[in-house]
């Protein structure tokens, strides 16, 4: 199993058939529909609220709920991805 945001070694773990969950914003160009990983389960988790995008203060990742974090963890251990 694989943690992490939308990154490239997200891609390369989802190549390799490991199950992922990965953090994703808000932002259209940035979205799960065009970047989630491909050819294995996946769970998509993201910030409860939208937030302004602005690189130099932009913190809605850091509010993904820890909680949820696990949730999704422990479904793919349990034999299940729903969080």
């Amino acid at each position: 199993m694989f943690v992490s945001g939308a990154t490239g070694p997200m891609h390369v773990a989802a190549a390799a058939g490991t199950r992922c969950v990965c953090f994703f914003s808000h932002v259209p160009v940035l979205s799960e529909t065009r970047w989630a990983p491909w050819m294995t389960e996946y769970v998509v988790l993201k910030p409860p609220e939208k937030c302004a995008h602005r690189p130099d203060s932009c913190r809605c990742m850091d509010t993904i709920p820890v909680d949820d974090i696990i949730k999704a963890v422990m479904g793919f251990i349990n034999g299940s991805k729903k969080t």
